[in-house]
């Protein structure tokens, strides 16, 4: 790639940007103007999520015309931390210095379903300028919530997946003393997990095939199964002397998955999908099944209302075992690499943190 180097130009810095199908690069992008609600927030750390591997997979899922390959502006990344460099002049809630972690969108409160007290399922979301693999992002005031002093940067990028998985919590609604399993032990089913067992879940169970996914499970405080050397149902079974879970967080997003968690569910429990399935996945769950059994199932997707009591949990959930990667954005091609593995807790990407931190 040829490009200014970092500092040559006070107005470039370097995006991690889209070019089309499987093309990553790193690119010298021009800084955005600051409007007077606006912050500027130099980036910390940033996760990589199974949502930007599928967006790097299949481009055509993007809010974005395929003519917008022709420039560098397809910055991806979602999950970030930093600190505000600037603000504009009408800048209330945070300022200059303020640690903080970021919401991705934001509901526009004015179309049918937020005025429905709906926010999560707003027609007309506002979101990020571009991604957040970047140096900077020069974002709405509305974006950033302020992250407690105990919380590090690094950890405060978990946010936003928190945020999701604490929206699964929210819809499984179980009574305390409730079971789960978790099929799936990849970063969001192991913060499921942790926050599960934190939020009224008596016991745990994860079905994951990866071994080191396993052992993070188990520091996490739960009991593990490798599906690939045990029958998953049999093991379920014993697990919950014959009755089943009460709720199944599908965490892999896969139809054989959302199949399974279908069947293994106890009688009048609760399905949660979480695990984001390409669109064209198609499972096959028999009407007879849910009737019979009673089943409730939902989609989890939402951030908007549990976005600031994700950061509240930060404080008191230890992570760090989740985090096991962290790559530099020079080095993005390792860092999605690892991701892939299906190996690894969270990558996260060091993009820009504080020398303190």
């Amino acid at each position: 790639m040829v490009g200014k180097r970092h500092g040559e130009d006070a107005v470039q810095q370097r995006h991690a940007v889209l070019r089309g199908a499987h093309q990553v690069e790193i690119a010298f992008v021009p800084k955005a103007a600051l409007r007077s609600t606006d912050v500027r927030i130099r980036v910390a750390y940033s996760g990589i999520c199974g949502s930007d591997l599928h967006a790097i997979d299949d481009p055509s899922g993007l809010d974005v015309t395929l003519e917008a390959f022709a420039g560098p502006i397809i910055t991806l990344g979602h999950e970030f931390s930093g600190v505000i460099e600037e603000v504009g002049t009408n800048v209330r809630s945070v300022r200059v210095g303020s640690r903080v972690a970021c919401v991705p969108r934001l509901a526009c409160t004015m179309c049918r379903n937020c005025r429905r007290g709906h926010p999560v399922r707003c027609t007309d979301r506002i979101r990020l300028p571009h991604g957040c693999w970047a140096e900077t992002i020069t974002v709405n005031e509305a974006f950033a919530y302020a992250i407690p002093d105990g919380i590090t940067l690094r950890t405060a990028a978990l946010a936003e997946p928190t945020a999701c998985s604490l929206r699964a919590i929210d819809l499984a609604a179980a009574d305390s003393g409730s079971s789960a399993l978790v099929i799936g032990g990849g970063p969001m089913g192991l913060l499921l997990t942790g926050l599960a067992l934190r939020t009224g879940y008596a016991r745990v169970l994860v079905s994951e095939p990866s071994q080191a996914r396993r052992r993070i499970a188990g520091l996490l405080g739960a009991e593990v199964v490798d599906p690939t050397s045990e029958e998953l149902a049999r093991v379920v079974q014993d697990w919950s002397s014959g009755v089943g879970p009460d709720t199944v967080f599908e965490a892999v997003g896969s139809a054989a998955t959302v199949e399974q968690a279908v069947e293994l569910v106890c009688d009048g429990g609760t399905v949660v999908v979480v695990g984001v399935a390409p669109p064209g996945v198609r499972a096959a769950i028999s009407p007879e099944t849910i009737f019979a059994k009673e089943l409730t199932i939902r989609g989890a997707w939402g951030i908007e209302t549990t976005f600031e009591r994700s950061i509240q949990w930060l404080q008191h959930i230890d992570f760090s075992p989740l985090l096991t990667h962290t790559f530099d954005l020079a080095d993005i091609s390792l860092a999605l690499q690892t991701t892939r593995s299906g190996s690894s807790g969270k990558v996260m990407l060091k993009i820009s943190p504080p020398i303190d931190e």
